[in-house]
C-alpha cells in the first residue's frame, strides 16, 4: 500500500494508527517512489485527496492512502480552507501572520475555527472511500508552543487550555482531525479484510 505523502511525521503517525487495528501493510511512500507533483485543483478537501490518490493509483496500480487537510475559520467563511498551506504564499509563519491580520480586532467569540481532514483510500481505478475528521478550537492572537506545524501555535483548544502546538505529540496525535480520519479508515479496513 502506498502512503501518498513525503511528510515523515505524518507517515509515522499513519503507520502507528494502522498498527492499532492489527494491520500490517508493506507501506511505500512518496519518498520511496518517483511521483510527479500532482495538481490539487478540487473544490474541497475530499476532492483533493481523491485526486491525489487516483493519480498515484494510475501510476503504480497499488492501493493508495492520501489526505488533504486545513484550517477553516468561521469569521472568514471557511477560509483559508483548501488553500491553508498556500494562504500567504510564504510558508507557515507568514500564513499565521496573514491570518492574524485578517482577524485583528475580532473578538474571541467570533474566532471559532476547525481543523478538517479528508482521507482517501483508492483501491482500484475510480474506486475509493473517503473518511473525515475535525477538531474545533479558537484562533488566538499570540503564537504558543513548539510542537506541531502549520497553524498549530494559534489554534487554541479550550478543553485542554492549550494550543495544538503546546500539546505533546502523543496527545495531539490521539485527538487531531487527521488521527480521527485515519482511525475511521483503518477501522473500515480491519473490518473489511
Amino acid at each position: 500500500m502506498i502512503i501518498g505523502s513525503k511528510n515523515k511525521g505524518k507517515i509515522e503517525e499513519i503507520i502507528k494508527i494502522s498498527e492499532k487495528y492489527g494491520l500490517k501493510y508493506d507501506f511505500q511512500t512518496c519518498n520511496d517512489l518517483s511521483i510527479p507533483e500532482i495538481i490539487e485543483n478540487g473544490n474541497s478537501f475530499a476532492e483533493n485527496s481523491i485526486i491525489k490518490a487516483s493519480e498515484i493509483f494510475k501510476l503504480y496500480g497499488k492501493p493508495v492512502i492520501t489526505d488533504d487537510s486545513g484550517l477553516c475559520v468561521d469569521f472568514l467563511k471557511g477560509f483559508p480552507g483548501i488553500f491553508s498551506s498556500r494562504y500567504s504564499g510564504g510558508g507557515d509563519s507568514k500564513n499565521i501572520s496573514k491570518l492574524l491580520i485578517e482577524l485583528k480586532n475580532i473578538p474571541a467569540e467570533k474566532r471559532q475555527a476547525k481543523f478538517f481532514c479528508s482521507v482517501c483510500y483508492c483501491f482500484d481505478y475510480n474506486s475509493y472511500v473517503v473518511f473525515s475528521g475535525e477538531i474545533h478550537g479558537i484562533i488566538i492572537d499570540e503564537r504558543r508552543g513548539e510542537n506541531g506545524f502549520g497553524y498549530d501555535p494559534v489554534f487554541y483548544l479550550p478543553q485542554y487550555k492549550k494550543t495544538m502546538a503546546e500539546l505533546s505529540s502523543q496527545d495531539k496525535n490521539s485527538i487531531s482531525h487527521r488521527a480521527q480520519a485515519f482511525d475511521k479508515l483503518f477501522k473500515y479496513l480491519s473490518e473489511k479484510f
